[in-house]
């Protein structure tokens, strides 16, 4: 299960502003990016939240109590291999944009720093657009 870190690991704050917006550039615009995204929000929930597909704990790590429904369904549909429609996929990017944050430190926590920077340099240094992100 993903965890939700405490700091930015050494990332300035303009960085990490460019790491979020580059999370959602990603998001917007690559569909496995959505959808690892919301299954990497169901990870942060607890299992009691996972089963009961609601949100229990108050630990400000994975979903709101107004998301949770349907992020648990979208990722069980996912870890079943089954397909969401689009209407299904375009809301998960909507919802998902409010969770930059976790994400950004699940990016930095997984792939480390230096992926995180190379994210950064990639989709909004080098002035990528959404259309063109594809990593």
């Amino acid at each position: 299960m993903f965890q939700v870190i405490s700091d930015k690991k050494g990332l300035t704050k303009q960085k990490w502003t460019q790491l979020e917006r580059a999370i959602q550039i990603m998001v917007l615009a690559n569909d496995e990016w959505a959808c690892r995204a919301a299954l990497a929000l169901f990870e942060l929930q607890t299992p009691e939240e996972q089963a009961e597909e609601k949100t229990v704990d108050l630990n400000y790590k994975g979903l709101s109590s107004t998301d949770a429904e349907f992020f648990s369904g979208i990722a069980k549909r996912l870890l079943d291999k089954k397909n969401i429609s689009y209407s299904q996929l375009e809301s998960v990017r909507q919802r998902t944009l409010k969770y930059r944050g976790q994400l950004a430190k699940l990016v930095v926590k997984i792939r480390g720093q230096e992926y995180a920077r190379r994210l950064v340099k990639t989709l909004v240094g080098g002035g990528m657009n959404d259309k063109q992100a594809k990593v």
